[in-house]
């Protein structure tokens, strides 16, 4: 044991001395390392080991070099997905060499928070989460009482979570994984101090690796695939939103409806290109040869062009009609496979009651959520993603396939379009073009060379930069940088 470790360890022992105590294990803490300060290092030791406890000055310069990363965990949304990223990216951090404290909010334990104030860290990190919007009843935000910068990954449009960016601590940034999204945070929520790219990480399915969190490159390409095609992701019915369509449609003059023609005809805009864009074209017309509902939505259309405040409000509030359409195209993408005869693995509950069930080609199977679906992957020689609209985005599901072997077939992205090589790591199709999957779809899984030649070349890239360890250099950086 170096001197520096003995320190280190004197002052953990004094940072988590309250929870210790409350535990009854502080004194069995405290005596294995005076135990080792004594055989290493003698009398001095003992004197460090009380200037720790006690918390003075020694304490504070031992604070500001070691303070641990907080990590917020307990998200139980998603199936859990979510509280998997928050533990997989602290351990990945653990094991460059940083202290990880964890701590749970959810539920009833939200109050603990205010244990946390006073207390300094070196980066205090939520995935999606609510924690960093609560609020005391002064009115001031809980974590701008705690010490230390605050990162909150997004993995939906930055829109949608506007109550967690308005409603944020000062030292905040947003982690986000779309380029989009980034600059949307920029543009619309200049209070956020920085906006970084940082999207989730895959993981290689354990029973490959023996339990280890390393993966040779064989042992993955040459896994049993039972599955020739599979599908691992929700059905949503977008019939569902028609009455909230409808009453939206009524109350901005008819533009939710025309937003939804829109998008559906500029299929590759983000939610917030497409509204611009329309409201640009509406803005362009003729007034006078309308009627006058057309005239008050051409007003309309100039008034939320001009305010950022109106347009952000009308993006906010058109969220059923981006549901509307994302649904709706994923449904048409399922129908053409279907009506090709083309067989197809489906692994969610929400299939369940639906036109799929029962449908011929269609093989439904037991949902599988968070790290089941690496094994669905592992055994799949072929899959199918449908982006959630993510238009220059990168997910885990992404990530997941190329590291456990599956050809993904995608609709595209700016980050895979960057990243990777269309037909060569993984093959697109176009939502434009949706009659063309089924022959897309066919001609890879009937020619298994192919298959084998985009397996490798998605693993060997992906097992490069889309893991949770390439994630913690990544947000190590961002956090250099911050300090800096």
């Amino acid at each position: 044991m170096t001197w520096e470790e003995y320190q280190k360890k004197c002052y953990i022992l004094s940072r988590q001395q309250e929870k210790l105590r409350e535990e009854g294990r502080f004194d069995a803490e405290a005596t294995v390392i005076i135990e080792d300060g004594l055989a290493f290092f003698g009398q001095q030791s003992i004197a460090f080991l009380e200037s720790m406890i006690v918390r003075k000055d020694a304490y504070e310069e031992m604070d500001r070099k070691y303070c641990p990363i907080l990590i917020y965990v307990g998200n139980p949304i998603c199936y859990g997905v979510l509280d998997g990223f928050a533990k997989d990216l602290g351990e990945a951090l653990a094991r460059r060499g940083y202290i990880i404290e964890y701590f749970d909010p959810y539920g009833d334990k939200v109050t603990d928070i205010v244990t946390l104030m006073g207390k300094r860290f070196r980066a205090i990190i939520g995935i999606q989460t609510f924690v960093f919007s609560v609020k005391m009843k002064t009115g001031e935000n809980v974590h701008d009482s705690i010490i230390g910068p605050k990162y909150n990954m997004f993995l939906d449009h930055p829109i949608w979570m506007r109550e967690h960016m308005n409603g944020g601590p000062k030292d905040y940034t947003i982690l986000t994984h779309d380029a989009n999204y980034a600059m949307f945070v920029r543009a619309f929520f200049p209070q956020i101090r920085d906006v970084a790219l940082i999207p989730p990480a895959g993981k290689v399915q354990a029973q490959l690796t023996g339990g280890t969190d390393t993966a040779t490159e064989e042992n993955v390409l040459s896994a049993q695939r039972d599955y020739d095609f599979s599908f691992i992701g929700s059905y949503h019915n977008w019939r569902l939103w028609i009455p909230q369509v409808k009453e939206l449609n009524r109350q901005t003059k008819g533009l939710a409806r025309r937003y939804m023609m829109y998008m559906l005809r500029h299929r590759n805009l983000p939610w917030e290109g497409g509204l611009q864009g329309l409201l640009q074209d509406i803005c362009g017309e003729d007034g006078g040869a309308f009627s006058g509902a057309a005239e008050d939505r051409r007003q309309y259309a100039q008034k939320v062009l001009s305010d950022h405040r109106e347009f952000e409000n009308l993006l906010f509030d058109i969220k059923p009609v981006c549901f509307m359409v994302m649904s709706y195209l994923r449904e048409k993408v399922l129908d053409t496979i279907v009506a090709a005869g083309i067989p197809m693995h489906l692994f969610s509950s929400s299939f369940i009651g639906t036109k799929y069930e029962g449908a011929p080609g269609v093989i439904l199977h037991q949902e599988r959520c968070g790290d089941d679906t690496l094994e669905l992957y592992a055994r799949s020689k072929v899959s199918l993603n449908i982006m959630s609209w993510h238009k220059a985005g990168m997910t885990e599901r992404i990530a997941n396939m190329m590291l456990n072997g599956a050809v993904m077939i995608t609709d595209t992205s700016v980050y895979l379009e960057q990243e990777y090589v269309a037909g060569e790591d993984y093959v697109p199709f176009s939502l434009d073009e949706i009659e063309s999957l089924s022959g897309i779809i066919r001609s890879i899984i009937q020619d298994e060379g192919r298959q084998e030649t985009i397996r490798r070349s998605a693993y060997e890239k992906a097992s490069k930069k889309e893991t949770w360890d390439n994630r913690a250099e990544r947000f190590i950086d961002i956090l250099e940088q911050n300090q800096n």
